[in-house]
């Protein structure tokens, strides 16, 4: 009886080491229409909420990467930038779709074109407080503004990590040589 609360004690353990194991990032996608002659941009950017505060954000290391591409128009060709080209991003993870708050936002560019979208104070092009974008090539007067929402859309499930599936096997396995040894 005493190895039976044993082993019960060892995999009230392991399962609730294997419950506090943190969750793998999560892949989203984000549109952005209502540019100048239908243009639009389309991306995705993998993300984790490491501090547990409700936002990921560049800064805090919790944007591992980021794909963006622009459809292009008369006034500003088609164009892509990439995670190497993402100078700030902070998005909020509480569910509201298509509007972004205080300092959120994506700010990217690589020399010659450049995507910023957000209400936030870094934002100057169209005011503070105004959920917007700008996509910029490297010409004078290559601007195309958007007053459209940008939506944001979760495409992938957490996925727990390895090491708590290496815990259920231990338990598992711990759990079947205890039977094997009270049979022998």
């Amino acid at each position: 009886m005493n190895k039976i609360f044993g082993t019960t004690i060892i995999a009230a353990a392991f399962l609730g080491l294997s419950a506090g194991a943190q969750a793998a990032p999560i892949s989203y996608t984000f549109e952005q229409a209502g540019f100048d002659e239908g243009a639009g941009v389309t991306g995705s950017f993998l993300a984790e909420d490491l501090d547990a505060n409700g936002l990921v954000s560049l800064d805090d290391g919790e944007i591992f990467d980021f794909s963006l591409a622009f459809s292009g128009n008369s006034i500003l060709q088609t164009f892509s930038l990439m995670f190497a080209d993402l100078t700030y991003f902070v998005y909020n993870l509480d569910g509201a779709i298509g509007e972004l708050f205080d300092d959120e936002g994506i700010e990217a560019g690589n020399g010659g074109f450049q995507y910023v979208a957000g209400p936030g104070s870094f934002f100057t092009e169209c005011g503070q407080g105004f959920d917007c974008a700008w996509a910029g090539g490297p010409n004078a007067g290559e601007d195309a503004y958007s007053a459209g929402l940008i939506d944001v859309a979760m495409t992938s499930a957490q996925v727990p990590e390895p090491a708590a599936g290496a815990l259920l096997l231990t338990g598992l396995l711990g759990t079947t040589l205890l039977v094997r040894r009270r049979r022998a």
